[in-house]
């Protein structure tokens, strides 16, 4: 017994190693066959490399060197690119720029359109963008116009990226406001607030708010303003048979908590007296001493409220102006005495609030408000320190202003006019639901500005009256892809294409192609097989032939329009190599900053 059960177990373990030895027997088998048609595959490869023309092996290698420096130029990127948002809008900027075009194109506009007057409510104020042209110093480090004035109303263009399947995407958010009117020159913007001269002229009570970032534009249009509304407003009064004489105009601007007259009496007008025959003696300029004098020893004048609760402005000097010309004098005046100061982000950075009151004959009163720029972090980076307090008191009296502008378009009850020094001197502008008010929203078509663009907007449409958040800001996103280039080799054909290309073949009639037959197809049929569809052989190894050389020509095609691409994108990118942020763009502001014309 113990013997049989010996013997079962030693055949068991001859089987095991038979079947053992034929594994690895098999293995080696399939592993010597493997490497038998890998070395034949290796062999016939290099055996076509040898067969190749020339031409060939130059774009082969060509195309490898292309890889090479592409690589490299993208491992570069990767490496020393931008880090923050305002650098990588400029780095593609050739890329945004072409989707605004496009975008321009679409809606068939340009940059610079003055739109419609849109419908407003009763209680609502009329609200105006201007946006200031692009600077060459701008242009010159990468920016590009980020806004764009529609029919409809006006559209910033947001740069942006989204992570994808594929990797990071450019997109072009455009966000459109289109209960607000856009204007471009200085006779649509005056036009377009001659109605607060008619209301003041008619008895009322009417403001105009320059509001923006610092550098849009602000003093610039209020300056526009000052040229043409004094010749306007004398014919207004003599249309409606008012006296002409009786114009009083009051200027003083607002420094932190603190208010000085900017016309105080001596400066640039003797005081104003009755003459005999009942006019008034014309002005006379002082001296250049006595000028450089007054202009450093502006009088501070205070507020103070009244049994009503209304604020007065106590002090400041009131003149009369009775003819354009005087008027003209006054504003200028002012307007030249005004508090400035040389920041980097802009050279002539008014740091106060400029207040132009004309008290009309009668009740009606019209206030010109140039208001100082809101500043940023990447605006006050490089401030000194009195620079970071005025910007921080500049920034806390316009967030008071937003939100007396907030309440007087929603019809709160409360309105916050005591938070500032501004807004309590506004105090009737703000609260009387009566009072016309116009707001001029000044931006940056600056791409690294467009956060500053977006706020100003945001704020100004407040002011519509309109509460929906969908109505008050439209968006549409669209993705902006880098040009690439497309295949046309004869694999990319249809079955269209593939017969129009054999029509123009010398041996076109001798070959009948199936419908059901498109280019990847045709390409992969070996001589043999296309002579099924030729009349003979030779046609079938003339047409295999042509169909190789169409292949070559697209490939060569395909590598010049790449190399060209490449060429092009670092062109684009030459004297633009820093890209490791944005602050140093509210450096150093140029003094003449030049106009230039883009799109």
């Amino acid at each position: 017994m113990t013997e049989c059960v010996l013997s079962a177990t030693a055949q068991l373990e001859q089987r095991r190693r038979e079947q053992r030895e034929q594994q690895v027997a098999e293995h080696t088998r399939l592993v010597a066959a493997a490497h038998k048609e890998h070395a034949e595959a290796q062999s016939k490869a290099m055996q076509a490399l040898q067969n190749e023309d020339a031409e060939t092996k130059a774009q082969r290698a060509a195309m490898l060197e292309f890889g090479r420096l592409a690589a490299k130029a993208e491992a570069k990127t990767n490496e020393e690119g931008p880090c923050d948002k305002r650098s990588r809008r400029v780095k593609y900027h050739k890329l945004y720029t072409a989707g605004v075009i496009a975008f321009r194109q679409r809606e068939d506009i340009s940059h610079a359109t003055t739109t419609p007057v849109p419908a407003h409510s009763s209680c609502a104020a009329q609200v105006l963008v201007r946006a200031r042209p692009l600077f060459v110093h701008e242009a010159e480090r990468g920016e590009w116009d980020a806004v764009s004035a529609v029919p409809h109303g006006f559209v910033v263009h947001e740069a942006m990226e989204k992570m994808r399947k594929g990797g990071m995407q450019q997109i072009l958010r455009h966000h459109t406001f289109s209960h607000v009117r856009a204007v471009c020159t200085d006779d649509d913007l005056y036009s377009s607030v001659r109605s607060l001269l008619q209301r003041s002229v008619e008895g009322g009570m009417s403001t105009l708010f320059c509001y923006g970032m610092t550098g849009s534009g602000k003093t610039y249009s209020m300056n526009s303003i000052h040229r043409r509304l004094p010749t306007d407003l004398l014919s207004l009064l003599a249309a409606a048979s008012l006296p002409q004489d009786q114009i009083q105009v009051s200027c003083f601007e607002l420094v932190g908590k603190r208010a000085f007259d900017l016309l105080p009496a001596g400066y640039t007008t003797n005081p104003i007296e009755d003459t005999e025959d009942g006019g008034h003696e014309p002005s006379r300029p002082l001296s250049e001493p006595a000028q450089k004098r007054q202009q450093q020893q502006k009088p501070e004048v205070f507020l103070r409220v009244d049994s009503d609760g209304n604020t007065k402005v106590c002090g400041v000097t009131e003149h009369v102006a009775h003819n354009p010309d005087v008027l003209t004098e006054l504003l200028q005046a002012a307007a030249t005495r005004r508090e400035t100061s040389a920041t980097g982000a802009n050279c002539t950075s008014s740091r106060s609030h400029a207040v132009y009151v004309l008290s009309l004959p009668g009740t009606g009163r019209l206030t010109l408000i140039d208001l100082a720029g809101s500043e940023g972090n990447q605006e006050t980076l490089f401030h000194t320190a009195q620079h970071v307090a005025e910007a921080k008191e500049i920034n806390n009296s316009l967030a008071a202003l937003r939100a007396c502008l907030r309440s007087r378009s929603t019809d709160i009850s409360h309105a916050p006019f005591r938070e500032s020094a501004l807004t309590r001197i506004l105090k009737d502008a703000l609260t009387d639901q009566n009072a016309a008010v116009a707001l001029l929203a000044c931006v940056s078509p600056a791409c690294t500005h467009m956060e500053h663009s977006l706020h100003t907007l945001r704020t100004a449409v407040h002011l519509t009256g309109v509460t929906s958040v969908r109505e008050l800001e439209h968006l549409e996103d669209e993705e902006v892809r880098h040009q690439s280039i497309e295949r046309k080799g004869p694999k990319t054909w249809d079955h269209e294409t593939l017969c129009g290309w054999l029509s123009e073949q010398t041996f076109a009639e001798q070959v009948k192609i199936p419908s059901s037959i498109n280019g990847q197809a045709i390409m992969k049929l070996t001589k043999p097989r296309l002579a099924s569809y030729c009349d003979n052989v030779e046609v079938a190894a003339e047409l295999f032939d042509e169909l190789r050389v169409a292949t070559k020509e697209a490939a060569k095609r395909d590598l010049e329009a790449r190399q060209q691409l490449f060429q092009d994108k670092n062109k684009q990118s030459a004297g633009k190599a820093e890209y490791s942020g944005a602050a140093g763009f509210a450096r150093n502001a140029p003094a003449n900053p030049q106009v230039i014309t883009v799109m």
